[in-house]
């Protein structure tokens, strides 16, 4: 018995082998040198869950490894855009939108698709009326993009599934077809750059500011820190002439979509797709609970110890 695969399949098959007996580093080594990714993920059950409830913070960590045509990442990126703008999370949708190669290239290539998202990013309200086209609605769009994904992550299933042991694998026959072209994901911004409008100098550069994209930036009143908000659920204040990173605010459950310092500078106030908005002290030393009463104590660095009632 005979079967027709593409090479990469042929890959990906014997990928598919390593994973199941925990051979995992010769499945590292495979990819590496052959610079064919498996193209699955954990759970797909979980995968398509995620992407039917909008958990957009899951579906981008797992598709991290994946490689997926250039339209299924434009749809998708375009609705993760889109569903954060409907959640007012404005700075992230900002930054996806300006950031990612998905959304770039979507720019460039159909220029209107592009101008929609942008002015409903800066329209006042959301109205899903005008934000989808006549006929869609955005459970309608996740169901397609979690087709569209699992698709291609489940791509050499059929094969694993029904070749037997005496199969033939002929490789040959695919060798001309034009294939959709694929790539990675990009990844958000992970640096910052501070930059001299008039001269067009870069002043400083953030090299590792957060381990995932940047979604947000905040001066301080002075000038002398930077704030960062990040995917990665947490907030760091930068010291704008060392580099160093002060400080890190680790307290939402999902990305950081806004953040920025209050006027006299002692507080920040940050916001999530978690659903909350939370104010921090910025220079907070210590924090305690009375035992009896619901109130809370800080001491600051300004020598101040504070009284607080949640």
């Amino acid at each position: 018995m005979a079967t027709e695969m593409e090479p990469s399949d042929v890959i990906r098959l014997i990928m598919q082998y390593l994973k199941e007996n925990n051979l995992y580093r010769t499945l590292s080594t495979l990819q590496e040198e052959t610079t064919v990714s498996l193209n699955t993920v954990e759970s797909i059950d979980s995968f398509i869950t995620d992407i039917k409830s909008g958990h957009w913070d899951s579906v981008l960590l797992a598709i991290e490894s994946l490689k997926l045509p250039d339209n299924t990442l434009i749809d998708l990126y375009e609705q993760v855009v889109m569903e954060l703008i409907e959640m007012r999370a404005v700075g992230a949708a900002h930054s996806l939108l300006r950031q990612t190669d998905p959304m770039i290239m979507l720019k460039q290539t159909q220029p209107e698709r592009y101008i929609h998202l942008d002015n409903l990013l800066t329209c006042s309200y959301f109205d899903p009326c005008e934000a989808y086209p006549k006929g869609s609605t955005k459970e309608k769009r996740r169901r397609a993009i979690a087709e569209a994904l699992v698709r291609e992550s489940m791509r050499i299933q059929p094969y694993a599934d029904h070749l037997a042991p005496d199969t033939t694998v002929d490789t040959t026959v695919h060798m001309d077809r034009q294939v959709e072209k694929e790539s990675f994901p990009t990844q958000l911004y992970r640096q910052i750059k501070v930059w001299k409008v008039q001269s067009g100098l870069c002043l400083r550069r953030f090299e590792h500011a957060h381990n995932k994209g940047v979604t947000c930036l905040s001066f301080s009143k002075d000038n002398t820190q930077i704030l960062s908000a990040s995917f990665n659920q947490t907030i760091r204040i930068h010291e704008l002439r060392s580099g160093k990173t002060l400080k890190e605010l680790n307290s939402h459950s999902s990305f950081v979509s806004d953040a920025f310092f209050t006027q006299d500078g002692s507080h920040i106030i940050s916001a999530s797709s978690d659903g909350t908005v939370k104010v921090h002290e910025k220079d907070v030393i210590g924090i305690a609970h009375h035992p009896n009463e619901n109130l809370l104590a800080t001491y600051s660095e300004d020598g101040l110890l504070r009284l607080w009632k949640p």
